[in-house]
C-alpha cells in the first residue's frame, strides 16, 4: 500500500468519482462497547490527546488490517487450491476403488476357471471300449 493511497476499507472517493466522502462516520460508543471504553481508558492513561497521536494509531492499526486482509485472502486462496487438489484426489480415490474391485472380480472368474481346468485335467479318462485310457489323458 502507497502512503497517498487510501486503506481500501475507508475510500477516499465515491464510487463515480464524485466529491471525497467522509472517512469517520458519527458512531454509536454504547452500540462499539466494550472497545469504545477499553480505547478511552486507554487513551486516556497513555496521554493520546493530539490528533496527531490518534491518526498515528489508526494509521498503524490501517496498516495491521490491511496486512492481516491480504494474509487472509492468500490463506483462503491456497484453501481453495487445497480443497480441489482433494476433491480430484477424492475422485481418482473412487475411480480407483471402482477399478479395483472390477479387477478382483476378474480375478474370481479367472481363480474359477483354473479350477475348473485343473479339474478336468486331473479327472480320470473313462476307459475306452477296448479298455485303454483314452489318449491324452493320464490317471
Amino acid at each position: 500500500m502507497q502512503p497517498t493511497d487510501a486503506p481500501p476499507h475507508t475510500p477516499a472517493q465515491g464510487e463515480r468519482g464524485e466529491e471525497p466522502m467522509h472517512r469517520y462516520a458519527n458512531r454509536d460508543p454504547a452500540a462499539l462497547e466494550p472497545y469504545y471504553s477499553w480505547h478511552v481508558q486507554a487513551m486516556t492513561e497513555e496521554g493520546l490527546h493530539a490528533k496527531s497521536a490518534i491518526a498515528a494509531e489508526l494509521a498503524f492499526r490501517d496498516a495491521e488490517i490491511t496486512a492481516l486482509r491480504l494474509n487472509c485472502e492468500v490463506h483462503q486462496r491456497a484453501f481453495r487450491e487445497q480443497r480441489e487438489v482433494a476433491q480430484d484426489a477424492g475422485e481418482k480415490l473412487f475411480r480407483a476403488r471402482e477399478e479395483v474391485a472390477g479387477l478382483r472380480a476378474r480375478l474370481g472368474e479367472a481363480e474359477v476357471a483354473l479350477r475348473q481346468l485343473r479339474g478336468e485335467c486331473m479327472e480320470p479318462s473313462p476307459p475306452s471300449a477296448t479298455g485303454q485310457v483314452a489318449e491324452g489323458k493320464q490317471p
